[in-house]
């Protein structure tokens, strides 16, 4: 039964990892002004161990600019993207303002779901919707399909999966994602996932983010994420 995988509410908030500070060191020296990044990673360091969703959600619900930066610091605890590559993260950390003010837009006026992630990548070359969705979804923003969610490759490989417990309840993000999913895909099936999602969860007398979750659970692994 699906119910048997869900995660409550109380593990969707409590979900993250290990937090390390000083893989952030190199984005630090590389910023002009780190004022805005050590005050996150100062807060970050509030609770020892791990980083949960409820501190990002926390920090962003105070302050739009640190919820940008602590979306990042919580999604990649390694302190960079698949490669090494981390620079665009950097870049970020140097312009949370105009993250912030386009989260502000989409929250006012709710647009559907990939123009929203492509004009969000397009802030920083090299920032892709693995990023950005955790920003939006940080920052409670709706989408015309539904509430934003993380959608990374954690989740595409649960739902892409074709063996797998969950293909079959994402059969339109799974025909957008195709055999081979791109980065182009991800971004395509992005809003069909959020429906999916907040359908699925419904059905279920439960939230998007728990299925997320869920869906995350079931691929990452072992050990990193809890």
């Amino acid at each position: 039964m699906l119910e048997a995988k869900l995660p409550t509410h109380d593990e969707v908030l409590d979900f993250g990892s290990a937090h390390n500070p000083l893989v952030w060191r190199k984005h630090r020296e590389f910023l002009t002004d780190p004022s805005k990044l050590d005050a996150v990673l100062t807060a970050c360091r509030a609770t020892p161990g791990k980083l949960s969703r409820r501190q990002v959600f926390a920090l962003a619900d105070a302050s739009r600019e640190e919820g940008v930066i602590a979306a990042i610091v919580w999604g990649f605890p390694r302190g960079s993207m698949p490669g090494g590559k981390w620079l665009g993260f950097a870049e970020a950390f140097g312009k949370p303002d105009a993250f912030g003010e386009a989260l502000r837009g989409l929250k006012a006026n709710p647009s559907a779901a990939t123009p929203a992630i492509v004009g969000l990548n397009s802030l920083v070359p090299g920032l892709g919707f693995a990023t950005t969705t955790k920003m939006a979804y940080f920052a409670r923003v709706t989408f015309q399909e539904g509430p934003a969610l993380v959608f990374d490759a954690n989740v595409i490989k649960a739902i892409a999966d074709p063996g797998g417990a969950w293909a079959r309840l994402f059969p339109k993000t799974r025909a957008l994602l195709g055999p081979r999913p791109t980065h182009a895909h991800g971004v395509l099936s992005y809003g069909s996932f959020i429906e999916e999602a907040s359908a699925l969860a419904a059905r279920h007398d439960t939230a998007a983010d728990v299925i997320e979750v869920a869906l995350f659970r079931s691929a990452a692994r072992p050990g990193t994420w809890s």
